[in-house]
């Protein structure tokens, strides 16, 4: 039962990881990645880094060294690397990944839109259906990994907050 069970989540993975790839499919890296040309070197050289890249050609490894430079990012920028950061967690089994636990706690919010901030909205929406659709599927994925019910509740309130990025924006 154990291999059975397992081979099963392999083609869960799989088909999600092929949604993925069909839902962002359309998005072309912007011009602009960082968010301000104002950016501290630091900052800016991280940004620097995913510049040569694909979002398919992000590692995990990769979001797990540099996973801050997702606030770095223009939100054109942020959306475009989005699926990067899915794929990769997906593709190595790491739903713990740093970069991960940043956007869940980023989609960690009150259901009352007024307390959103610009920053958190700039970056949240401006997606298609589609891809919120494969966002809370790799948010479910993320619920099989959960320790604790807090974590539960947290990915939880994740899935209802792209619920209603969906329908509001």
């Amino acid at each position: 039962m154990g291999e059975s069970f397992s081979m099963c989540k392999s083609l869960e993975v799989m088909a999600l990881t092929e949604q993925i790839e069909k839902a962002f499919s359309w998005r072309t890296k912007p011009e602009v990645l960082a968010y301000s040309h104002v950016l501290p070197h630091d900052e800016l050289s991280e940004v620097n880094i995913f510049s040569a890249l694909s979002w398919s050609e992000t590692t995990s490894s990769l979001w797990e060294k540099y996973f801050e430079v997702i606030h770095y990012f223009s939100p054109d920028a942020f959306r475009y690397f989005l699926p990067g950061i899915l794929k990769a967690s997906l593709s190595d089994n790491i739903p713990g990944l740093i970069v991960c636990e940043v956007l869940i706690s980023n989609l960690n919010r009150s259901p009352n839109v007024d307390n959103w901030e610009g920053f958190f909205i700039n970056r949240w929406t401006g997606l298609t259906v589609e891809e919120y659709a494969v966002l809370q599927a790799w948010v479910l994925w993320q619920i099989d990994f959960a320790s604790n019910e807090e974590e539960c509740m947290s990915l939880s309130v994740a899935i209802r907050t792209l619920d209603i990025l969906k329908s509001s924006y």
